[in-house]
């Protein structure tokens, strides 16, 4: 069997191409599923708050006119907050 230089750098390029696909999935994977149940975040206290924010200065806190507290993940969500997009 005979392969040309040019099949045999293509098929490597694949290859590599393939890894660095898994690779850089896995890596996507493990940093979007670092926070469980118990990581702290912080809300703002108003009636009309929708965002937990993973920093406490966030800037998606900078204009709640009511008191920012911490709570675990699991109460923010129970509450029915969702992630601030500038914490993503």
């Amino acid at each position: 069997m005979f392969f040309t230089l040019g099949a045999i750098f293509n098929q490597l390029t694949l290859i590599i191409s393939f890894k660095m696909k898994a690779l850089l999935l896995l890596t996507f994977f493990i940093s979007t599923t670092y926070l469980d149940d118990r990581t702290t975040v912080y809300i703002c206290d108003s009636p009309g708050a929708k965002k937990y924010h993973l920093r406490k200065d966030c800037k998606g806190l900078r204009n709640c006119q009511h008191r920012t507290i911490s709570m675990t993940l699991q109460q923010a969500k129970r509450k029915g907050r969702t992630l601030c997009s500038l914490d993503k």
